[in-house]
C-alpha cells in the first residue's frame, strides 16, 4: 500500500470517529437533570403541549373547549359547564339504555380534575355531574383533596410549559385513585354508592 492511500484511509477513519463523537454529544449524550424530559406523546392520555395553551382561562366558553381534550369527554358528551369565581361544574350526559350502568372511573376523573386545577389556578372546587335523564350523580372534588391524591401542590406543576409537559405530565399519567366508594349510575335512575 502506498503511503498516500494509508493517509487517506486514516483520515476517513478519523473523520468517522469525530462525526460519531459529535453525534453522541448532540443527540445521545447525558441530559441535564434540570431539564425536564417530555414523555413521548403516543404514551400519554393528554396532549400536554396543547392543554397548556389554556393556562389561566377565565370564561365558560374557553373552559368548555378545554373540557373537550379531557379523558372523560372522550367517553361522554358534555351537556354544559358553569364556571364561577372559584368553582367549576361540568355536566356529562350518560344516555344509558335499559339495564345499563355507568361506573365512574375514579382515576380518569381525578386525572382530569388535576389537569383542570393546574390550568385554572383560582378553582377551589370542581364537580363532575353525570346525568341520566332528569337525575344525576355529583362528584365534587376540592383542591385540597386533589393535592392529597396527587401528593403535591398541583398548581406548581403548571408554572412553565416545560414543567407541565414534562415532570407534571409523568405524575398525572402515574396517578391512581381508588376511593372506598364506587360511583355508579344506572338506566333505572338508581343512583348509588356501592362498596367494593
Amino acid at each position: 500500500m502506498h503511503r498516500s492511500t494509508i493517509i487517506k484511509i486514516a483520515s476517513v477513519i478519523l473523520l468517522i470517529l469525530i462525526a460519531g463523537v459529535v453525534c453522541y454529544v448532540l443527540f445521545g449524550g447525558e441530559k441535564n437533570p434540570a431539564d425536564p424530559e417530555i414523555p413521548p406523546a403516543a404514551s400519554l392520555h393528554y396532549d400536554y403541549q396543547k392543554l397548556y395553551e389554556y393556562k389561566n382561562i377565565q370564561n365558560t366558553a374557553e373552559v368548555t373547549e378545554l373540557l373537550g381534550f379531557l379523558q372523560t369527554a372522550n367517553d361522554l358528551s358534555i351537556d354544559g359547564a358553569y364556571l364561577s369565581e372559584d368553582a367549576l361544574d361540568v355536566r356529562f350526559i350518560l344516555n344509558l339504555g335499559p339495564g345499563e350502568e355507568y361506573h365512574v372511573n375514579s382515576t380518569t376523573e381525578m386525572q382530569d380534575m388535576v389537569i383542570l386545577f393546574a390550568l385554572i389556578e383560582n378553582l377551589d372546587r370542581i364537580s363532575f355531574i353525570y346525568t341520566q335523564e332528569a337525575y344525576g350523580l355529583v362528584a365534587p372534588v376540592f383542591r385540597a383533596n386533589a393535592n392529597d391524591v396527587f401528593a403535591g401542590d398541583i398548581a406548581s406543576g403548571a408554572q412553565t410549559k416545560e414543567l407541565f409537559a414534562g415532570h407534571f405530565a409523568e405524575q398525572v399519567e402515574d396517578l391512581f385513585y381508588n376511593p372506598d366508594v364506587k360511583s355508579v349510575v344506572s338506566y333505572d335512575i338508581d343512583i348509588a354508592g356501592s362498596k367494593d
